[in-house]
């Protein structure tokens, strides 16, 4: 793994981090207490620094070829990651079918990558969350 490499998985792992403080916060609040462009804004700043693109891209690429953008397992799983705890922050929030959106496109990523240790502990908390907001 190249130096580079690791630097963006422990950026990742800080943005992680950052988003589960900002959920537990969350689920303290009262809705009414929520800033929502705040949040807003804080994941699109967790995205750029991620990977080093705009929302705008991030969401019109589908997930094959954010698979293959992505390459590294690691860097695949600590998106899909990322985008669970997006997941949980809009359903913290109140926006179940944003939420629900969120965790099908982790899904697809996950299984356009393919195979990954420790794929299979994240597909299923994501089916999981997806089954809950039913």
């Amino acid at each position: 793994m190249r130096i580079e490499d690791d630097f963006v998985l422990r950026q990742i792992r800080l943005i992680v981090e950052m988003i589960a403080k900002l959920i537990e916060k969350l689920m303290r609040a009262e809705p009414a207490e929520v800033d929502r462009e705040k949040v807003r804004q804080s994941i699109d700043d967790a995205y750029k620094r991620l990977l080093n693109m705009d929302r705008q891209l991030f969401e019109t690429l589908d997930v094959s070829n954010l698979a293959r953008m992505l390459r590294d397992p690691d860097r695949i799983e600590h998106t899909v990651r990322l985008m669970q705890a997006e997941g949980d922050l809009l359903r913290a929030c109140g926006d179940q079918s944003a939420a629900d959106r969120r965790y099908r496109r982790a899904l697809g990523l996950l299984k356009a990558a393919g195979s990954n240790p420790g794929a299979d502990d994240l597909s299923q908390s994501l089916a999981e969350r997806t089954r809950s907001l039913k």
